[in-house]
């Protein structure tokens, strides 16, 4: 029986976490890109996908910063991931917010704390809620990168692209 993280150790590679990141991968394509809020990069290098929340504060702070995350190459894909769970009030404000015709500037609006109001539609919500909790998705903001790998919390951006280009660097070594 083992419980925990299974290491290589010559190469200090956690290979449950490679695993894990191949099967979130998979469960990601249930998510396609026309069911995001995106935030699109200039000259795009990078792409993160934020599990979020609108009443989060390190969610609301990762997003005052997504025009410089934006400016250095980082596109950021927004599903969402109501923490308190289907029906509550976070839930009514990620559907008011995906309902609303300018997704971006209502997303902008209730994450500086403007309540978006009521505006009900078919939405992918409880979808998104439901593929986090499959990817492992425990906490908001969670950032999944390109390679599968899940982090939890909010990144400056400066801690972003370093995460980003130390992960790029790994990869072209492997």
């Amino acid at each position: 029986l083992i419980q925990g993280s299974v290491m290589d150790i010559p190469t200090r590679m956690d290979l449950t976490e490679m695993r894990k990141a191949g099967l979130r991968l998979k469960i990601m394509d249930e998510a396609p890109v026309a069911e995001r809020i995106v935030f699109p990069a200039k000259d795009k290098k990078y792409t993160v996908t934020v599990f979020t929340d609108i009443d989060c504060g390190y969610c609301r702070k990762l997003h005052e910063h997504v025009a410089e995350y934006n400016e250095r190459g980082i596109e950021i894909e927004y599903l969402w991931y109501p923490r308190a769970g289907i029906g509550s009030d976070s839930y009514r404000k990620a559907v008011a917010v995906w309902c609303d015709k300018d997704q971006q500037g209502a997303m902008t609006q209730a994450k500086a704390g403007v309540d978006p109001g009521n505006r009900s539609c078919t939405n992918p919500i409880e979808a998104q809620y439901n593929l986090g909790r499959k990817a492992g998705v425990n906490s908001t903001p969670s950032l999944l990168f390109e390679n599968g790998m899940l982090v939890p919390g909010y990144l400056t951006p400066d801690q972003l692209i370093q995460r980003l280009q130390q992960m790029e660097a790994m990869a072209a070594a492997n």
